[in-house]
């Protein structure tokens, strides 16, 4: 694909949550997400009671937090690797303290690309944290749950949940690795 179906791509992501976030504030409530599905509900809390828990949440959360890490240093994939095992620890403890694990989270995915970078393109990284919060926080209004939701959330509808964030991300980094060959 050509840069500009991946610009569009990201464009498109920004749109819908638009309509979606409008149409919410004419008074719809279709975006609440409720299982009723006992067979899924069972399977979920089975999940969650066992060691795929973590490993769901491993899989997913450090392959995105390596990608928005090559995003904000603006390189390809296959560069500093050291980053996946940072995120490891990362992603076990969002499993067991979500407001510590976010902390984590947020100065790592600062701290480590500024450290990096040796403090340029600040701006960049800066723009990479708006975008991906941003996005994320307009998700949570969306979605009527507050900041660090716990609540009936298992391991499975958090991923289903988060599906839009994933490709918002690989998106981003689809558009950024285009953009790194045409300047190379």
């Amino acid at each position: 694909m050509k840069r500009n179906a991946y610009k569009v791509l990201l464009i498109s992501c920004w749109v819908l949550l638009a309509i979606a976030l409008a149409i919410k504030l004419l008074g719809a409530d279709m975006f609440n997400i409720m299982v009723k599905n006992e067979s899924f509900i069972s399977f979920c809390n089975y999940v969650d009671t066992s060691w795929l828990k973590y490993l769901i949440g491993t899989l997913v959360y450090v392959p995105s937090a390596y990608l928005l890490y090559l995003v904000m240093i603006n390189e390809k994939l296959g560069k500093d690797w050291w980053v996946l095992l940072l995120a490891l620890p990362i992603s076990f403890v969002k499993d067991k303290v979500v407001w510590l694990g976010m902390i984590l989270d947020m100065s790592i995915m600062i701290l480590v690309p500024l450290l990096r970078l040796k403090g340029k393109c600040w701006k960049r990284v800066l723009v990479v944290h708006i975008i991906v919060f941003g996005y994320q926080l307009l998700m949570l209004l969306l979605r009527n749950l507050h900041l660090f939701f716990e609540g009936n959330n298992t391991t499975l509808v958090g991923l289903i949940m988060n599906i839009d964030y994933y490709i918002l991300v690989c998106i981003l980094y689809l558009y950024n690795t285009l953009k790194i060959i045409k300047e190379r």
